[in-house]
C-alpha cells in the first residue's frame, strides 16, 4: 500500500470491508443482518468488494 495515494488506500480498505461482509454474511457467522439479508445480496457485497480492491491499482503514486 505504500505506492497507493490517498484515495488508493481508501478504495482497498473500503473493498476489503465489502469483501469481509459479504463473506461473514455468506457464510454466517454473522448469521441475518439488516444489511444483507439473503446470500445473493452478500454475494454482491463480495464481488463489488474484489472489484474495489483490483481497481485500486489504478490511484497509483507517479514515478520521478
Amino acid at each position: 500500500m505504500r505506492k497507493h495515494t490517498l484515495v488508493g488506500k481508501i478504495t482497498i480498505w473500503l473493498g476489503l470491508f465489502y469483501f469481509i461482509f459479504g463473506c461473514f454474511s455468506f457464510l454466517g457467522p454473522i448469521g441475518y443482518s439488516s444489511i444483507a439479508p439473503k446470500q445473493g445480496l452478500a454475494v454482491t457485497y463480495m464481488s463489488l468488494g474484489i472489484a474495489m480492491i483490483l481497481s485500486s491499482n489504478f490511484f497509483k503514486k507517479e514515478s520521478q
